[in-house]
């Protein structure tokens, strides 16, 4: 039996923290939890108040809340790691993201991967659910594809944290803070921070049946959402990119392939014409790769000043 800490970032999305503590209290598992909840309202502290409201119901784990008034999705990490890796008895850190739910066998599927592999960081599967129904240009778009991955557990990186485990006395190691205040609005910094967590000599695994859920709302079905996001991807995996690369040639082949793209484009456009699905992709590919020469020139777009699913 193990102990396994599972630490929660929420900001404005109450309704959507509640219906992943209701799951987490659905959890079939032969281990001890406890969950932690970061709240990054500082005005409404809606976070807050839904964890008590579950807790004076008699909430089935053990279960905290604390707030983190200064905005950002890197701060809020950051107070939950402080938080958990200050629990001495546990084995295990995981997070989840507050637009998500568990299946019931989630965690022990998580922890016997890290078992069977040895790995310091866990990933595992996120399915997309879509409100009100799944539009038909979504098919082919991968930023709202699932997160999967065929093949053995053992993978090279982990870039996200909508579903990880971390081992507590690997992630008490790590180098302070673990992720970087400077994408607290921008996101990438879960990225930019497992790949810190590489160089410093994580090993990383996959949980293909480690399932969960996230909730996407209408307000992101949107083709305007969809261009923002990759124009934000394009733009936070540059800026890990130049943090991180080996050498400058790394970066160049990057730039050449964005400035290709975007002399490509009324090409593009055509190609994609035909039907919806096709014109939103090529687009997407013109807006992320407008966004990696943005961030080469110095701009992080805040994507983050908004909350979505609220």
């Amino acid at each position: 039996m193990a102990n396994a800490v599972i630490a929660i970032p929420t900001c404005r999305r109450p309704a959507g923290l509640t219906l992943l503590l209701d799951s987490l209290a659905a959890l079939v598992t032969e281990h001890e939890v406890s969950v932690i909840v970061a709240d990054n309202d500082a005005d409404g502290h809606e976070g807050l108040s839904a964890v008590g409201r579950l807790r004076a119901a008699g909430y089935r784990w053990p279960i905290s809340a604390f707030l983190v008034p200064q905005r950002g999705i890197s701060q809020v990490r950051n107070g939950l790691v402080a938080a958990a890796t200050a629990v001495a008895e546990a084995d295990y850190v995981l997070m989840l993201d507050d637009d998500e739910t568990a299946e019931p066998g989630w965690l022990d599927e998580m922890i016997r991967v890290q078992r069977d592999t040895g790995a310091d960081i866990v990933g595992g599967r996120v399915n997309r659910q879509f409100e009100g129904g799944k539009p038909g240009w979504v098919e082919g778009v991968s930023l709202l594809a699932n997160k999967t991955r065929a093949g053995g557990s053992q993978v090279d990186l982990v870039d996200s944290t909508a579903n990880i485990l971390f081992v507590r006395s690997f992630l008490a190691r790590l180098s302070q803070p673990v992720f970087d205040p400077a994408f607290g609005l921008t996101g990438g910094g879960d990225k930019e921070a497992l790949m810190r967590a590489k160089r410093a000599g994580a090993s990383f695994a996959w949980a293909e049946s480690a399932v969960v859920n996230e909730q996407i709302p209408a307000s992101r079905l949107t083709e305007g959402w969809v261009l923002r996001r990759a124009f934000r991807v394009g733009n936070s995996d540059m800026r890990v990119l130049l943090r991180h690369h080996h050498s400058w040639m790394e970066v160049l082949v990057e730039i050449a392939k964005a400035f290709t793209v975007l002399l490509g484009a009324p090409a593009l456009m055509l190609r994609g014409a035909g039907n919806d699905a096709g014109r939103i992709r090529a687009r997407m590919m013109i807006w992320r790769a407008a966004g990696k020469l943005a961030a080469f020139a110095g701009l992080a777009y805040r994507e983050y000043r908004i909350t979505h699913g609220g």
